[in-house]
């Protein structure tokens, strides 16, 4: 059988030094694009989502720590 473990990749950072792709957030599993929105007063905002798909606010200087997924075998 296999097992999904997710594990710290590197140390915490901001947001927006994150690199894209998985990252934790109070517990939660999260997900940075590698893309940008260009918000109505023409500022440039991170494209980031929480674990029920919608978008991640907070802002880009909030702390995060990526993580990467492992696969493991084990028998039960």
């Amino acid at each position: 059988m296999k097992r999904i473990l997710i594990v710290p990749d590197g140390w915490p950072c901001t947001l927006e030094e994150c690199p894209p792709g998985l990252f934790m957030y109070e517990g939660y599993l999260n997900f940075k694009t590698e893309y940008r929105k260009q918000r109505e007063d023409g500022a440039w905002k991170l494209e980031a989502y929480c674990d029920s798909g919608e978008t991640f606010c907070r802002p880009d200087e909030t702390l995060v720590q990526p993580v990467v997924y492992v696969e493991e075998e084990y028998e039960e």
